[in-house]
């Protein structure tokens, strides 16, 4: 009587599968762990003046003016935080150019901080829900003015909105004029 051999023959090819395997792994992960020891650029030659015509390219789009006197990376910043809280960037740049002539500055008497002259005392809770904690910081400063001015365009018009910013009620104020202005102004050059 023969003896079945084919039980030994399964294993020995299953064997030789995984050794197969784990071998094809480790090229793989070695091959890998080269790739990311290589220097970066190792084969292409960048451009020294990418950042240059990217810049170029986003001005010539209208994502960034020279209009506006802040370095592309603040009016980036800006950009962002209007469209987190999804308010017109015209708009709040009109309130910049108003609040502090686009410097970032300390101002009411040590009261109102920042390009947008927040009051901490009056909307720490607002600073504290989206986790603002410097009002000098451009970005906590951008977005803490950014989302105040959301929650008061889900109230007000805009006009009324500019009062309540600035002075606390609504109605009539030389503020809003002032800030509508601007706002028309940038609104038809942004």
């Amino acid at each position: 009587m023969k003896k079945n051999n084919d039980g030994g023959l399964f294993w020995v090819l299953i064997t030789l599968i995984l050794t197969i395997l784990v071998v094809m792994c480790c090229n793989s992960v070695s091959a890998q762990e080269e790739k990311e020891n290589e220097t970066p650029n190792e084969c292409v030659a960048e451009d020294p003046q990418e950042t240059e015509k990217i810049e170029e390219a986003l001005v010539e789009q209208g994502y960034f003016s020279d209009l506006i006197p802040m370095d592309y990376d603040l009016q980036a910043e800006l950009r962002c935080a209007c469209e987190e809280f999804d308010v017109p960037f015209p708009l709040i740049v009109a309130i910049i150019e108003k609040e502090t002539n686009f410097t970032n500055i300390v101002g009411d008497n040590g009261n109102a901080e920042g390009y947008m002259q927040i009051w901490e005392y009056w909307h720490y809770d607002k600073m504290e829900k989206i986790g603002a904690t410097d009002l000098m910081n451009p970005v906590d400063n951008f977005r803490t003015g950014c989302y105040i001015m959301s929650t008061l365009l889900d109230k007000y018009d805009t006009y009324n909105a500019l009062s309540v910013y600035n002075t606390g009620s609504s109605g009539y104020s030389d503020y809003a004029e002032c800030v509508m202005e601007l706002y028309d102004y940038w609104n038809g050059v942004l």
